[in-house]
């Protein structure tokens, strides 16, 4: 094998580089400001896999204890502070419930918390779960790769040593294009999470470390040859880091491009590691403190966030939010790592650090096994969550079957309209000004009316509450939904002539859709009204500021604020803050009822109001015309020649021209236009009596 025995004594300022950008890149994404920088994960796995290689490829023996001890030093024991520095932190946050504590953090503790995500159907990239360590997905694969790595070191070696060096880089190679393959497939044949989660879909960029890290030790060039100038060399490295930026900045976690970014972003890294490698530098002790920090930082930022998204009140984007996380970041950080550094000269300092620390750590670990148990609730509305779909199939089958019974006396052309013709509910709310004008009827209008509802598991778990005030509004409610997936069941009702009218949408509390998902949403139901609920996680999904922003655009898109009006009621949810307990289900139905009536209310008063203002101006323009009657009678009066009479017929001059030429003819078919009619007199908008000009015809 090729000799390399400085490779662990040197100082890469490019590595610095990398871990630096890598870190904040996750934290940015984590600040929802630079949507792609969940793919700097890749770029930590790819550096984890090189630094793991090089750190201990050269030793001649090498011990499996002292790499685990060394490994739970640096690794686990800051996992098990943040942990439960955090629990203990957010304990006096009243609003903070952590619902799937226990089984959370023992699934973090014990190395699998990416599968526990994945059997608790948590979604990273739109997370609605009360929790602080959704983030710990990336520590727990991290920890599975870290007690493999040996033995994967160990046979790589031992496969160079029997055959050549090139035979374990192409091994390593292979089984990372292999787990990026399973991972562009497992994205587009089951749940994107279910990819992103997954230990060997997301070894590709580890292994891809690895192999590199090992051609870098026996002297191969895994990249495509390089230049021996320094210059050059800062001029191709700075040009991946400026590529990868843009990558973090444009591929979200709902691009398209999103399975293919995380193999670019890998191939990326690599490039910058294996062109930093290159590049020679004096010891930088700024970027080396920073970069040194860059896994507690990772640790410590999302509790961070967490804590401080309970704090502010602000739901956008604030300076003083932005500044307050990141400072706090870099403290907590640089404390955890003071607190577990052997060698520091303030010898005093560090121990009242430690027990400090260590005094937290351990008040954490009491509120860990003192917190409440919210299991029973929790299981509880799971049941009457699954009890609800069961109801809804039914339902849906009856709606359906009703339907079925219909179609048979409906003409196929009928069949394939997308849109009822008939006569909107909401039309005949405002069209009988007398019947209709009392706030008790307008209740009971709004009561009977086809309510057409779509809606996630919180509405799901209010169904029977909908049914109690709306007996026949039809409801299409599923868990975990977003609005792209209700396109189909709307076009499906609208071709079926099903799709009645007020539709209420309550959906968003497991992410925002796109504007384009929402405008083929809107084009969909046409010009129904359209009453959308805003969610009351807003500060993690951000939404209801955009929903609002948008409606502006729909004359018949309206906003349910149910955030606003729930915001001080704690009693109407279920422990996890989302869900609704059996008050908060009531109240949901009836302020959603109260809404829908509140607006047929004031658009009948609307209407009332109008037709009243229609009235006085017709009763106004009948008396300007008598007046202008009796112009005309003077005007004729005056006339030399009697005989010849004058018949004025009144037209609106807002009439067309047309208008004007076909009602004289009309007139004199009647007769009402004698052979002698010099003109006839036109009532202009300004109020003038102007005569036009008739041709005469022959006797």
């Amino acid at each position: 094998m090729g000799e390399n025995s400085n490779t662990q004594k040197k100082y890469y300022k490019s590595l610095d580089i990398i871990r630096i950008f890598s870190c904040f890149a996750v934290l940015l994404y984590h600040l929802d400001i630079l949507k792609g920088g969940y793919l700097a994960v890749c770029s930590f796995f790819t550096l984890s896999g090189y630094l793991s290689c090089i750190t201990n490829f050269e030793k001649k023996k090498f011990s499996l204890l002292r790499y685990y001890k060394n490994r739970f030093i640096k690794i686990y024991i800051p996992i098990v502070i943040t942990i439960f520095t955090t629990i203990f932190a957010t304990s006096f946050l009243k609003e903070i419930k952590i619902i799937n504590l226990r089984n959370e953090v023992v699934s973090i503790l014990l190395g699998y918390n990416n599968f526990w995500q994945l059997h608790a159907n948590l979604d990273y990239f739109s997370a609605h779960i009360n929790s602080p360590f959704t983030h710990f997905w990336y520590m727990s694969i991290l920890l599975q790769f870290e007690l493999i790595f040996p033995f994967i070191l160990i046979g790589l070696k031992k496969i160079a040593e029997r055959t050549n060096e090139e035979i374990p880089i192409i091994i390593t190679l292979a089984l990372g294009t292999a787990s990026a393959f399973f991972f562009y497939i497992l994205c587009f044949t089951s749940n994107v999470m279910s990819a992103y989660y997954n230990t060997f879909s997301h070894a590709f960029s580890w292994l891809f470390g690895i192999a590199l890290g090992f051609s870098h030790c026996c002297d191969k060039n895994l990249m495509p040859i390089k230049s021996n100038n320094q210059k050059v060399t800062k001029i191709i490295f700075s040009f991946y880091l400026i590529v990868l930026l843009c990558i973090f900045i444009f591929v979200s976690g709902e691009s398209e491009l999103f399975a293919i970014g995380l193999s670019v972003t890998t191939i990326f890294t690599a490039s910058l590691i294996d062109y930093g490698a290159l590049i020679k530098n004096q010891n930088d002790k700024f970027s080396k403190t920073l970069a040194n920090l860059s896994y507690e930082i990772y640790l410590t930022q999302y509790p961070i966030i967490f804590i401080c998204e309970h704090i502010f009140i602000y739901n956008k984007f604030h300076l003083l939010k932005f500044f307050t996380i990141i400072t706090m970041t870099l403290l907590f950080s640089s404390f955890i790592r003071f607190s577990l550094n052997k060698n520091v000269s303030k010898k005093a300092f560090s121990i009242f650090a430690k027990i400090l620390l260590f005094a937290v750590t351990a008040a954490g670990i009491y509120k860990f096994f003192t917190a409440q148990d919210f299991s029973a609730q929790m299981s509880a509305l799971e049941n009457e969550i699954q009890e609800n779909e069961i109801l809804l199939e039914q339902k849906k089958a009856e709606f359906y079957k009703s339907e079925n019974s219909q179609s048979a006396e409906i003409s196929e052309n009928e069949k394939t309209q997308i849109l009822d013709n008939e006569k909107s509910e909401s039309e005949k709310i405002s069209q009988d000004e007398n019947k209709n004008g009392s706030d008790e009827d307008i209740a009971e209008k709004v009561k009977s009316m086809p309510i057409v509802a779509f809606g996630d598991s919180i509405m799901l778990g209010a169904s029977n509450s909908l049914y109690d005030f709306f007996p026949n509004i039809y409801i299409d409610a599923k868990v975990s939904r977003m609005a792209w997936s209700i396109l189909e069941p709307v076009e499906e009702l609208s071709l079926q002539k099903k799709l009645g009218e007020p539709i209420v949408i309550h959906l968003g509390s497991n992410g925002d859709s796109s504007e384009n998902t929402k405008n083929a949403l809107m084009k969909l139901l046409g010009e129904r009204e359209v009453f959308w609920l805003t969610v009351t996680n807003d500060k993690i999904v951000k939404m209801n500021s955009r929903l609002k922003d948008y409606a502006k655009k729909f004359p018949n898109l309206h906003i349910i604020d149910w955030e606003s009006f729930s915001k001080n009621h704690s009693d109407f949810f279920a422990p996890d803050g989302l869900h609704l307990g059996k008050s908060g289900q009531a109240a949901y139905a009836k302020f959603i009822f109260d809404s829908l009536k509140n607006f047929y209310f004031e658009k009948a008063e609307a209407e009332k109001e109008n037709a009243l203002q229609i009235k006085k101006a017709e009763e106004e323009r009948l008396a300007k015309i008598a007046e202008l009657q009796f112009e005309i009678l003077n005007f004729l009066a005056k006339k030399k020649n009697p005989k010849n009479e004058i018949i004025a017929q009144f037209i609106d001059e807002s009439r067309s021209q047309d208008y004007i030429e076909s009602r004289i003819a009309e007139l004199q078919e009647k007769d009402f236009i004698t052979q002698n009619k010099k003109g006839v007199f036109i009532l202009t908008k300004s109020g003038k009596l102007e005569l036009k000009e008739m041709q005469k015809s022959e006797e």
